[in-house]
């Protein structure tokens, strides 16, 4: 150390832990991290396609059923004519 200078202890994991634990962190952590971050953005891009899924369906249904009840009366109505 220079003459003049003071030293500060530092408050650091170096000496608690060891090597192969620093490395575990350091390394496996951030991967885990971006693993997460894949998984949330594919969860999300699931969760759209299903409610997309899911709406389309309900759309396709009322016009189904839309469609029968107009044959539905237009049966009823040439029923009638012929009558």
């Amino acid at each position: 150390m220079q003459p003049g200078r003071v030293f500060i202890p530092r408050r650091t994991i170096c000496g608690l832990v060891s090597e192969s634990t620093q490395a575990v962190v350091f390394n496996g952590l951030p991967l885990l991290l971006l693993a997460a971050a894949y998984a949330a953005v594919a969860g999300a891009l699931l969760w759209c396609a299903a409610v997309w899924l899911v709406v389309l369906g309900v759309l396709l249904f009322r016009r189904v059923n839309a469609g029968a009840t107009d044959r539905k009366t237009t049966d009823r109505a040439d029923a009638e004519l012929r009558s």
